[in-house]
């Protein structure tokens, strides 16, 4: 961690520095600043945008910008107010008391943003509960497998409109859901009725690129 008394002290250029001298040396290194105010954003490879001097950073360690970098992102819109970015994405626009209030929801994007940089090139997953060698490499393999699935999803509705992360994308498909009404009967079993609960215009264009219709219920 790299630490100033303040704004303006050459903190940014001297972590650019040293980013570069460690890709240098052969060292894989990546910036991360969790909250960073300042209105010069800078576009990432992912799509979003972070803060410029992160972006500087990451050239200066012969990477790519990402989000993960800054993922949060305020943008100052007036003396006390600023613009939200998480993630790379607009939230909203906010006071600082409002910001103040509702910061600590925002520490799981940054956790799961930190734990991202920390080497993109490791699978990581959890929990483990396996202890044999055969039960593992099954469980590594269905996570990996899973794992390229959901990528080559996200990447098949990005080329339908739709750029959502793996995340996102997976959310979305959970919020597709089935309800079944009973329905009594004088004589006889019950009768079902199997319906989608109400869709989002975002789920309405997954169901389609997906041709999820094909496992809906008929009505």
């Amino acid at each position: 961690m790299f630490m100033g008394t303040g704004s303006d002290v050459g903190k940014s250029l001297i972590v650019a520095g040293l980013c570069r001298a460690l890709a240098n040396r052969g060292v894989r290194v990546a910036p991360f600043k969790p909250q960073n105010m300042s209105n010069n954003a800078a576009v990432t490879a992912d799509g979003g945008e972070i803060g410029r001097a992160q972006a500087l950073q990451a050239r200066a360690a012969r990477r790519e910008p990402l989000t993960a970098m800054n993922p949060v992102l305020l943008k100052p819109e007036a003396e006390t107010g600023a613009q939200l970015v998480v993630r790379g994405k607009r939230v909203g626009s906010m006071p600082a008391r409002d910001y103040w209030q509702m910061r600590r929801s925002l520490m799981p994007e940054i956790e799961f943003a930190f734990r991202q940089l920390k080497d993109p090139h490791l699978v990581s997953f959890s929990p483990m509960h396996h202890w044999t060698d055969h039960h593992i490499r099954v469980h590594v393999f269905t996570c990996v497998l899973a794992l390229q699935i959901a990528h080559l999803m996200r990447r098949h509705a990005a080329q339908a409109g739709l750029p959502l992360s793996v995340r996102e994308l997976l959310d979305q498909l959970a919020g597709i859901q089935e309800t079944v009404l009973i329905y009594p009967s004088t004589g006889g079993r019950p009768k079902a009725r199997r319906m989608l609960t109400e869709t989002t215009g975002t789920q309405d264009q997954l169901v389609e690129t997906f041709d999820l219709n094909r496992w809906t219920p008929r009505t």
